[in-house]
């Protein structure tokens, strides 16, 4: 039979009671919503100067009732004066359970701010009952933010732990606001070596969450521009990339004219992802060795961009000042085609659904003893390589 209960299940649910009840001392105070209504009646009530005499009348329950409201609220001025009684009564049970609500609920600014004014003049001993050690947690506190305390102490603890390992060692759990925010820094933030640490599955999961949706643009971009290569790129996030954001425009495209997304995306880093994109275009449509043959046009940077046309019956190939069209069928020849004419092409290709009507020998690039077509047979490879090498040579 299955054992419903351990040690690791107790710990958990003895925290949520902590946080629901808290003790003081060996009793629990119980902390009823008619307790907090009446604080916040009286705070609403007086002024800031009353505030002070309000505080030293409170009893225990009404301090931390003033928590309550910190954590409810997070701003205005309610909040803002019962953080003031908390500084003027700082009581080791309530910077416990604050400390507790920060964890689950950050970021919280003014309930960080009120627990990090409370530790200036508490021993960090206070914190000795909650799943973080007291040492640690000071340590964390020396950076400006508790998060980017928790993120930098990681970098400089052990270089091969990844951040899960890191964030459960120091008992965080993955449902903690904490836990959530160190891992949007790492993908905001994050240098190459912090990303490298982590499976591109796992990264993959945060990007995936529905409570990330508005930081999915900033996550994706910083994975390209943090990593910048192929290499280093898992293919499963490139894909979700073109799906929700398609690929930046072609090379030479003015960046006023990108999309906000890609406008976000360095250079150098949306040069990679195009030519990552186009590579797979061109596996996607051919097969063998006309795939094989245009490969290494797009890897050498030649190809300015690639396009399916007539129904993906055909396929485009820009270099700048030529282009090519090739077809799916075998038996199709592929014509080479001046800059102007190509981009006529380009241009009209969704109202051109026959591929029939990319054909025209009259327009081609020609030569003596050449029509500007490429023949698929024999050594085409090679007498192609020659054409396209002195047409590049040309540019």
């Amino acid at each position: 039979m299955m054992q419903l209960y351990t040690p690791v299940y107790i710990k958990k649910i003895i925290e949520r009671v902590r946080e629901q009840h808290p003790v003081s001392g060996s009793a629990v105070v119980w902390l009823g919503s008619s307790v907090v209504d009446k604080v916040r009646q009286q705070l609403a009530d007086c002024s800031i100067n009353e505030v002070p005499h309000l505080a030293e009348k409170f009893e225990p329950k009404e301090v931390l009732a003033c928590l309550e409201i910190v954590v409810t609220d997070r701003e205005g001025e309610i909040a803002n004066k019962a953080a003031s009684v908390l500084r003027m009564r700082p009581r080791n049970q309530v910077l416990l359970y604050g400390w507790r609500k920060l964890v689950r609920l950050y970021p919280h600014g003014l309930l960080e701010s009120t627990i990090r004014e409370l530790l200036n003049v508490k021993d960090y001993k206070v914190l000795e009952r909650s799943r973080q050690k007291p040492d640690l947690i000071a340590v964390w506190f020396q950076a400006d933010s508790f998060g980017k305390g928790v993120f930098q102490a990681y970098k400089t603890s052990s270089h091969e732990k990844c951040l899960d390992d890191y964030l459960e060692l120091n008992s965080f759990e993955d449902q903690d606001g904490l836990y959530q925010w160190v891992w949007r820094h790492l993908l905001t933030r994050g240098d190459s070596s912090d990303l490298k640490k982590e499976t591109g599955d796992r990264i993959l999961k945060e990007l995936t969450k529905s409570m990330n949706a508005s930081h999915l643009p900033g996550f994706c971009q910083h994975y390209l521009n943090a990593l910048k290569e192929q290499t280093n790129w898992y293919e499963s996030i490139l894909n979700l990339i073109k799906e929700k954001y398609n690929g930046p425009k072609g090379r030479g495209t003015p960046p006023a004219m990108e999309t906000p997304f890609w406008q976000g995306v360095s250079d150098s880093a949306k040069d990679e992802y195009r030519t990552w994109l186009m590579l797979r275009q061109i596996e996607d449509f051919f097969e063998g060795e006309r795939a094989d043959f245009w490969k290494p046009y797009v890897d050498q940077r030649h190809v300015h961009n690639v396009s399916q046309i007539s129904d993906k019956q055909g396929f485009m190939l820009d270099f700048g000042a030529f282009g090519v069209v090739e077809f799916k069928k075998i038996g199709n020849a592929a014509y080479i085609y001046p800059k102007h004419v190509f981009k006529e092409y380009w241009a009209d290709a969704k109202w051109r659904d026959n591929p029939s009507h990319f054909k025209d020998r009259e327009r081609t690039v020609s030569a003596s003893n050449w029509d500007g077509r490429i023949i698929h047979h024999g050594n085409w490879q090679e007498r192609t390589a020659i054409i396209i090498q002195a047409l590049l040579e040309a540019l």
